[in-house]
């Protein structure tokens, strides 16, 4: 999947997440790749929490985004109950480029889910 850093086309993403009748929104890939997408809150700039585990692993690395699909903050949640941070966009720790590439790809999968979904709904 290419990069793709676009505030508009990452907000649709997380606001499709966000209209799904069923919360929280759970996919998973046909490689095994595990998505589980929570709305927090919409009020003021929201928080969408999009939780994502690779096949085989019990770690999985936690998004948190606001509602115009803007990365406030990222950690990773290890199966032995440690957390670690590894972005937060109002104190500027980590990587933001390196962090942002990882998000958008990541919503990138998860858009193809969606919209595999979508046609399929619609061939009903």
């Amino acid at each position: 999947m290419s990069y793709r850093h676009n505030e508009e086309w990452r907000m649709r993403v997380v606001l499709a997440l966000a209209w799904q009748k069923v919360q929280p929104v759970e996919k998973v890939s046909g490689e095994g790749e595990r998505f589980s997408c929570f709305v927090h809150h919409l009020d003021g700039d929201g928080l969408i929490q999009i939780s994502k585990k690779s096949p085989g692993s019990q770690d999985q690395v936690i998004y948190r985004l606001d509602r115009y699909g803007g990365l406030k903050g990222v950690f990773s949640c290890s199966a032995d109950g440690r957390d670690e941070l590894l972005y937060d966009r109002d104190s500027g720790f980590g990587k933001r480029h390196e962090t942002e590439v990882e998000c958008s790809t990541m919503l990138g999968r998860l858009e193809r889910l969606l919209l595999i979904d979508e046609v399929g709904e619609l061939a009903l």
